[in-house]
């Protein structure tokens, strides 16, 4: 089945599993953490029923899965994979979900290759700029809704690079597969 392991969204704990190949997140979890609500049951239940309304099936995407839960005791909870994180974020509208929504957008477009070629280095860079950009936007707790977060964490990554670059002595940047 794959072990439970909790992942964190602000100051928030989100329950995941492996689960057939994939991690699954318990959307209770997401739900709170994107609303700030202590009780993220009643947030997706209210998001469900309005999803609903508009004619979105999450029937699809939910399965039920066994998650400890805070007393350490198993507990059957919904959950989604990556794709249904997605389209929760999507459906929600609060600065949490804004400040997880721009960096999801900065994600897909930076960080292209020329022919798609891809370094480990370009991802070890990329990966400290998107994780800076959400440490940048958790440190604000949301109250800064700006957008610079992601162009901070960008720099942040560029500047790490530069310096790799200017220790190596103008030597090209290559992967050590």
């Amino acid at each position: 089945m794959g072990s439970s392991l909790p992942v964190a969204l602000g100051t928030r704990r989100i329950r995941r599993k492996r689960h057939e190949g994939e991690w699954w997140f318990a959307v209770e979890d997401l739900c709170g953490a994107l609303m700030d609500s202590p009780d993220g049951a009643e947030c997706w239940r209210k998001l469900k029923r309005r999803l609903a309304k508009e004619g979105c099936e999450f029937g699809t995407l939910c399965q039920s899965l066994a998650l400890p839960a805070a007393d350490g005791t198993a507990q059957q909870v919904e959950c989604v994979t990556l794709e249904g994180v997605f389209r929760i974020v999507q459906s929600v509208a609060t600065p949490r979900a804004e400040v997880f929504k721009r960096w999801l957008a900065e994600v897909g477009r930076g960080g292209k290759k020329p022919q798609g070629i891809k370094t480990d280095l370009d991802s070890v860079f990329s990966m400290l700029g998107e994780t800076a950009a959400v440490e940048i936007a958790r440190s604000r707790d949301d109250r800064e809704n700006d957008g610079n977060a992601v162009r901070k964490g960008d720099e942040i990554a560029a500047g790490a690079r530069k310096l790799l670059e200017s220790e190596l002595q103008g030597k090209a940047l290559i992967s050590g597969n």
